[in-house]
């Protein structure tokens, strides 16, 4: 756990960087140049696919901040109503910021007349890569940790770390009793991004059809989220229901399958590749 990346200045004026916040804001920038790069590979009109890439980057946050408001409205409670569009890194929830993402993306192909599954295809490796560069921050922070465990895969939190206030204030242990260790769930997520980034990349140098590296990486890690959201510790504040993600994921892996296997029967087919329709 490493919260802060470099501090400089004297005490009471100090400048302080947090990880979590460079680690965010790599993400984004390695999503949109790595896309950029993918994209001129598969001969796709770069300024327009990063421009596409940017907005969506874009939207990440703002979808993560709203579903966040959603789930955990308690923490809102009392505060400005203003405050959910506060300029922070804090309080996200990924999967608000992925769907948004996605809304936003499925409109710029449209509004910038770009093929849809071969700009999915550019987009998969560097949104992997992204990912893995966010987790780290959360690993550093010490946020989106997992419940306790006594195997061998756990991972122990300094004093004063959220794990170890949580668990104080939980009733787990004592005052002044050492922390427990959790499941770095942190890190799952990031060895499922890096996993996706690389089976995409695999596949597009294998010249796989269009849309299959996207679909399959995308159905890679919605599995790693599926199989890390029992061992995620979720704040007692979360207002959602229970089936809320586990839904969410099994309704996303069944379209992404769904649309997989159509994808590889229409390439077999020897079918011409549907393109987005211009906007009149």
């Amino acid at each position: 756990m490493h919260p802060i990346l470099f501090e400089w200045g004297p005490q009471g004026a100090r400048t302080i960087v947090l990880t979590y916040e460079v680690a965010c804001w790599a993400s984004g920038i390695l999503a949109v140049l790595v896309g950029a790069v993918t994209a001129r590979w598969l001969k796709l009109p770069v300024a327009r696919t990063a421009l596409l890439l940017v907005c969506a980057a874009v939207a990440v946050p703002v979808g993560a901040r709203a579903l966040y408001y959603f789930e955990y409205p308690s923490f809102f409670a009392g505060q400005d109503p203003l405050n959910v569009f506060e300029f922070s890194t804090a309080h996200f929830s990924l999967m608000g910021g992925v769907l948004l993402a996605t809304a936003v993306t499925l409109l710029g192909l449209w509004l910038l007349r770009l093929d849809v599954w071969k700009t999915a295809d550019a987009i998969a490796p560097g949104l992997g890569i992204g990912i893995a560069v966010m987790r780290v921050g959360c690993f550093c922070a010490g946020c989106c940790y997992g419940i306790v465990t006594r195997g061998p895969l756990g991972v122990t939190f300094p004093p004063g770390s959220v794990a170890h206030l949580v668990q104080m204030g939980s009733g787990q242990i004592g005052l002044f009793d050492a922390p427990l260790p959790v499941f770095p769930t942190q890190l799952f997520e990031l060895a499922g991004g890096l996993a996706a980034a690389v089976l995409a990349a695999v596949l597009l140098a294998r010249r796989a059809p269009s849309g299959v590296a996207f679909l399959a990486a995308a159905a890679l890690f919605d599995v790693v989220r599926w199989a890390v959201y029992p061992i995620r510790y979720y704040p007692e504040a979360f207002a959602g229901p229970s089936w809320e993600y586990p839904a969410l994921y099994a309704g996303v892996l069944v379209l992404l399958l769904a649309l997989l296997v159509w994808r590889i029967r229409t390439a077999r087919r020897g079918s011409p590749e549907p393109g987005p329709q211009a906007p009149s």
